[in-house]
């Protein structure tokens, strides 16, 4: 499903070509080697809503607004401003275009989950239950596995199968590798993912079967980003690699050029599934 959100346009849904659709890769990545059959599980949007990114303080214009970069946010504080979080009826639009596009395929099962990252408000829309996440959670082994490295337990220096954790922890994030996810995983263990979902709050979240709801990946991007999980460098790090990270013609194809998108897909035959946070510098999501 392609959810497009661009100042002035309306949220389209356009699933129907994922019937047949195949993700592009960068040279060296592997693809799926069969067809996708995607029976939409959780699409994760942490967007902005049907009317861009911004609307912008004081009228009912939309307006872009450029990305602030780390280096001017160092050298000029943004003002002590408001907050810009959604209206009550941009609230209500959002809904609406949203449940449309999820009643548009009844033969889908879609979970959605919207955090506004300004007031850390979720919405979620469609299935509430857990789904198969694919690859989406190589976000929790990667920040588990820098949460430990912080504190000494691990090291990014450890020789893993094929190179050292941290660069296994890169590929797992850019290029989605499965044998640097399993290499880590060992190291964590099933158990200690757990223990470290539910010390945030995700009682659902099943490492051996792999399933989370979108809600609870809302709850871990909108942590992540907000440094709850990791020091400022290991955050700016974990994000850089989601910045890179392969098979952009799914959330990432709907954004607007200019704004920063931090995600991490993930597939299989019968589903796709991304997460993302998307910033303009001004309202993120």
């Amino acid at each position: 499903m392609d959810i497009f959100i661009k100042s002035g346009v309306k949220l389209v849904a356009d699933m129907d070509r994922y019937k047949t659709y195949r993700p592009q890769k960068r040279a060296g990545t592997p693809l799926p080697k069969r067809r996708l059959r995607f029976a939409l599980a959780v699409l994760l949007i942490i967007a902005a809503s049907f009317l861009g990114f911004i609307r912008v303080l004081g009228n009912n214009k939309i307006d872009s607004l450029p990305v602030i970069s780390e280096v001017a946010r160092a050298i000029d504080p943004p003002q002590e401003i408001a907050p810009l979080v959604l209206t009550a009826d941009q609230q209500s639009a959002m809904e609406s275009q949203i449940n449309a596009a999820i009643k548009a395929r009844p033969d889908m099962k879609v979970g959605v989950a919207v955090q506004d990252l300004n007031n850390r408000r979720t919405y979620i829309y469609g299935q509430t239950q857990p789904f198969i996440a694919a690859s989406v959670t190589k976000i929790i082994t990667a920040a588990m596995y820098l949460h430990g490295a912080e504190t000494g337990r691990y090291s990014l220096n450890k020789k893993l199968s094929f190179g050292t954790a941290g660069y296994e922890l890169q590929q797992m994030i850019v290029v989605s590798d499965n044998k640097a996810w399993d290499d880590l995983a060992r190291v964590l263990t099933h158990k200690g993912m757990t223990g470290y979902m539910q010390e945030m709050g995700v009682t659902d979240y099943d490492p051996q079967q792999n399933t989370l709801s979108a809600g609870d990946v809302a709850l871990l991007l909108g942590k992540l980003y907000k440094g709850e999980l990791l020091n400022r460098s290991d955050t700016d790090l974990l994000l850089s690699y989601m910045k890179e990270s392969d098979y952009s013609t799914y959330i990432p194809a709907s954004v607007p050029t200019g704004i920063n998108v931090y995600h991490k897909a993930g597939w299989l035959t019968e589903r796709v599934n991304d997460a993302a946070i998307i910033d303009n510098g001004k309202h993120p999501y």
